[in-house]
């Protein structure tokens, strides 16, 4: 693709760092982590050696995130440490902002859309040759949503979904590179196909599990409000194949009221009934996230929410506290004290471990058969379940490996367990 000169069809900020050695600071969700994967793929091609550290490093890019403003803050503290290098920006901080020009005008922006194109330029054998033991594959870009508080959507804009053979390329490229845990990601997962004449997520879901290989495929973050409607053809892809038996669904609220304001576009029923498919279903584990002391959230509406976490039981709990961010409706909404934030999450935060821990100990002394997903380091590894748990095993076995795993302990949130066979 790139050719000794970095091809001159190429943007000229690839043009600019071919042959360099470039270091990709990663921050925020799976998403991002995809297009640093893809632009590893595209640099390897255009003859850049990935490193590990800005300090060896010719140029660094800074994949950034802009969801809460604590994480803004810090993008804006890095991008000013590294004044004096050549510093490339990507992300959601240039397309969330693009009027902002103080730090952004001193440095190049690299477009996601342009990191996504180039990579399916690169050949085949270079595009293997950069997967990992664990990989990502974006379905979708952005989400038919409106969330009255989200940056993310006046970053990555409407629903694109991408063509179902691209992802299903990318899929079977990992399968055959051994790759152990494929990652389904996008602003909303569920959401697949909604926007052009693309398979649903469901049928996308059946053409992965006909694809050869030992992988698992875990799915990424759903609405309820666009995952309900394909729930039931959705739960049958669950069991006995590749997809990982586990759903992230962001709930945010157990307030009808406070989902209104949000406008998430489902009520709190939606989710019981969700949850009661699942169970009916059976093996299916749940995670979520939720966001404490959004604008208006009264002490009845935060007892909601707990109450709902309660009912759900989740796998995992992600507590976010509302962080106005500006260019969303909600920027407008009358804020409250940082202290009833903090207060409430620490409620919120002692309630999801408790729940973790008591889910965890019931797991103690059973035998479950696993996948190694991940060398954490030498001698010790993670492990899955088809139910998702993450399971610290001390052993030596590559990624792919299967198995089975006595539980023997449980963190909070991960647990312990031995290899027997």
């Amino acid at each position: 693709m790139a050719g000794e000169d970095g091809g001159s069809k190429n943007p000229v900020w690839l043009q600019n760092l071919y042959g360099k050695q470039v270091c990709i600071l990663t921050f925020g969700c799976t998403y991002n982590e995809g297009d640093s994967e893809k632009l590893c793929v595209v640099l390897s091609d255009a003859g850049c050696q990935i490193v590990d550290s800005p300090d060896n490093a010719d140029a660094i890019i800074i994949n950034t995130c802009v969801v809460i403003a604590r994480t803004e803050r810090k993008m804006n503290r890095l991008i000013a440490r590294y004044h004096d290098r050549l510093v490339y920006i990507t992300g959601c901080m240039p397309l969330a902002y693009p009027e902002k020009r103080d730090l952004l005008s001193f440095h190049p922006v690299i477009l996601p859309d342009e990191i996504h194109d180039l990579f399916f330029r690169v050949s085949h054998d270079i595009r293997v040759a950069g997967y990992a033991g664990s990989s990502v594959v974006q379905v979708a870009k952005g989400c038919p949503g409106h969330c009255s508080y989200c940056i993310t959507k006046r970053a990555r804009g409407g629903l694109v979904s991408f063509p179902a053979d691209e992802i299903l390329l990318q899929i079977r490229e990992m399968a055959g590179s051994g790759v152990a845990e494929i990652r389904l990601t996008g602003q909303d997962v569920s959401a697949y196909g909604l926007d052009r004449e693309s398979p649903s997520l469901p049928a996308l879901l059946e053409e992965i599990n006909q694809i050869d290989g030992n992988f698992m495929v875990r799915l990424g973050m759903m609405n309820p409000a666009t995952l309900l409607p394909v729930l039931d053809d959705l739960l049958k892809n669950l069991h006995n194949g590749r997809i990982f038996s586990f759903l992230h669904i962001p709930v945010q609220s157990g307030s009808d009221r406070i989902l209104s304001l949000m406008n998430r576009g489902y009520r709190v029923s939606d989710i019981v009934s969700i949850v009661s498919a699942c169970r009916k279903a059976g093996g299916i584990r749940i995670a979520t996230d939720v966001i404490v002391g959004f604008p208006g959230e009264t002490e009845e509406d935060h007892t909601a929410t707990m109450d709902l976490l309660r009912m759900m039981s989740p796998a995992m709990v992600n507590i976010t506290r509302y962080s106005p961010r500006e260019g969303t409706p909600a920027f407008s909404f009358p804020d409250m004290p940082d202290r009833i934030k903090k207060d409430r999450s620490r409620m919120l935060t002692l309630l999801r471990d408790n729940l973790l821990q008591t889910a965890n100990r019931q797991m103690i002394d059973q035998v479950l058969p696993v996948l190694v997903t991940e060398k954490i380091r030498p001698g010790s590894v993670t492990a899955r379940t088809r139910g998702y748990h993450n399971v610290l095993v001390s052993c030596d076995p590559d990624p792919g490996t299967r198995g089975l795993v006595r539980i023997t302990g449980e963190k909070t949130h991960y647990l312990t367990g031995e290899l027997i066979s």
